[in-house]
């Protein structure tokens, strides 16, 4: 019949195959959590792009003295210096 040896070998064998099947599941797992995040950092990416289209149509349409102002509120800094540029056109240097 079966000897200790035996329910040794089938114990080890057993423990091997259950090592083993987890493994498989956890890189599948694995595989579809990034499948998962490569997706949605791709769809984030989309709408930063789309913003970003918008703001540079948006940008588009301001004069130099409005950019000047916009970038130094950004920063927190006074927008007297931007006051030089108000009536230039954009056609001069």
């Amino acid at each position: 019949m079966f000897g200790a040896l035996d329910f040794l070998k089938i114990g080890v064998g057993a423990i091997a195959g259950a090592a083993i099947a987890y493994q498989v599941g956890h890189w599948s797992g694995e595989r579809a959590g990034r499948a998962a995040l490569t997706a949605e950092m791709q769809t984030a990416a989309q709408t930063a792009e789309t913003e970003r289209a918008a703001d540079d149509a948006e940008r588009k349409t301001l004069s130099d003295r409005d950019l000047c102002v916009r970038a130094l509120r950004a920063r927190g800094m006074p927008v007297d210096t931007c006051a030089g540029l108000r009536g230039v056109s954009r056609g001069q240097p």
